[in-house]
């Protein structure tokens, strides 16, 4: 079985313009997204997912710099730019996470890719982990039926066009107790999430990656710093258009079944 771990990214961002090529210690939030993928057990290959839009290239030359694989696809279709990925890398399994993460869990990951090797399941996640923390994990062959089948191309938020456990089999993985923080915020959106980031690295400049358990553990002790990311508002996909992939499902689960069938065949 060979297993990928994807990070997806661009620099479309105008919250946080070029949030994921800004310092943190002496290397960019990419870079930092990067090493830590590199310590997740059971993975086989990192890849840079992102755009053909020449204001992404910047970002190859961060894959290059850490001596990791890049792939450059659809701008706006994020599955299809992970499924091509999938496929013309070989993966059988993949796991995930966005490019704005950079304390995401390494350990978590690594439970993510045994369950996968384990279950074989079709889509995984992780619950209860702090916003920007939690990979995902999928089977290609689930991201090939989903985008042959899916009523939508701008696929930013595509979650729910897998998530559907009366087509896929869905398995979700409970966080720790101790790293059980959902309301703590370490994703990279706002001015004010890159303050509490340079706070953090600055605090554990000893490590070169600072260990997440560590990081919750002294929030804990200091809540106040957490709050001005906590208090800005997260983009979420419209509750109109969730609406109309379940309508699309529920409408068409027959003809998604056998293409699924096809691909699993």
């Amino acid at each position: 079985m060979n297993i990928g771990f994807l990070i997806t990214v661009r620099l479309k961002s105008t919250r946080l313009p070029r949030k994921v090529l800004k310092d943190l210690n002496g290397m960019t939030v990419l870079g930092h997204v990067i090493e830590r993928a590199k310590r997740v057990a059971g993975i086989d290959e990192i890849v840079v997912c992102t755009s053909t839009n020449p204001q992404d290239r910047p970002l190859l030359d961060v894959a290059r710099d850490h001596g990791v694989y890049w792939f450059t696809g659809s701008e706006h279709d994020v599955l299809d730019r992970l499924r091509h990925t999938s496929t013309d890398y070989g993966f059988d399994y993949v796991l995930g996470i966005t490019g704005e993460n950079p304390l995401f869990s390494i350990s978590h990951a690594s439970l993510l890719a045994a369950a996968l090797t384990r279950q074989r399941c079709d889509f995984i996640t992780i619950e209860g982990l702090p916003f920007g923390c939690a990979a995902w994990g999928m089977d290609t062959r689930t991201m090939q039926t989903a985008c042959e089948i899916k009523p939508v191309s701008d696929t930013e938020f595509w979650g729910h066009l897998v998530n559907k456990p009366e087509v896929f089999d869905v398995q979700q993985i409970s966080a720790r107790d101790d790293y059980r923080r959902p309301h703590y915020i370490f994703s990279l959106d706002y001015p004010e999430d890159y303050a509490l980031a340079c706070h953090i690295f600055e605090k554990f400049r000893e490590q070169t990656l600072p260990r997440l358990r560590e990081v919750i553990e002294y929030i804990d002790g200091h809540p106040r710093l957490m709050k001005p990311a906590a208090d800005r508002p997260r983009l979420l996909p419209a509750v109109e258009q969730l609406e109309n992939i379940d309508r699309f499902f529920n409408e068409n689960r027959q003809t998604i079944l056998k293409t699924k069938n096809r691909y699993y065949s």
